[in-house]
């Protein structure tokens, strides 16, 4: 539910003093996170097109960031992020741009890479507990990290599930339009 929220609730970041939030989904494997994500995404469009793999590359990670602007973006299965590129986007993504680059001549190019939105990621293990291992006390990035543990699902559900899963691979992109 929340998940779904956060798709609604990307777009306002813009009427807010914050440029990023970056949300994450805690536990164990088939407790519905990634089906959270496909449900946040359907709000705007297709339910995969906003996803960013965690093997991206930084720089068209944040470009990709930069192009969706406000729409919510997903990042499945953080646990197998590189823990120093992981603390290193929990501070850059919530600056609300990309980083500066130089062209050749030593001039700095535009930076026309800019967003408002939020990132909800999901992950088997903490968000905390990864940056802090790997950070040793510096805890700056772990502050800007929300997170939120996910209960097991029940297998009873799981058709349920799966036939709404179906029915929003085919119906999705019209409820961010109602609501803006």
């Amino acid at each position: 539910q929340v998940a779904a929220l956060m798709g609604f609730a990307a777009p306002l970041i813009a009427l807010t003093p914050y440029k990023g939030v970056l949300y994450n989904m805690v536990g164990h494997g088939a407790a519905g996170k990634s089906t959270a994500l496909q449900v946040m995404t359907s709000v705007w469009g297709q339910p995969i097109e906003s996803h960013i793999d965690t093997r991206d590359n930084e720089i068209p990670m944040y470009n990709f960031i930069g192009y969706m602007n406000a729409v919510p973006i997903a990042m499945d299965e953080l646990t197998h992020m590189d823990p120093d590129k992981l603390a290193k986007f929990a501070l850059s993504f919530t600056s609300g741009r990309g980083k500066m680059r130089a062209g050749r001549d030593g001039m700095n190019k535009t930076n026309e890479t800019e967003w408002e939105t939020i990132v909800v990621g999901t992950s088997n293990t903490s968000l905390y507990d990864k940056i802090a291992t790997h950070r040793k006390g510096y805890t700056a990035e772990a502050m800007r990290v929300y997170e939120a543990v996910v209960a097991p699902s029940d297998d009873r559900y799981k058709p349920h599930v799966m036939e709404h899963i179906a029915l929003l691979e085919q119906n999705y992109g019209h409820a961010g339009r109602i609501f803006m």
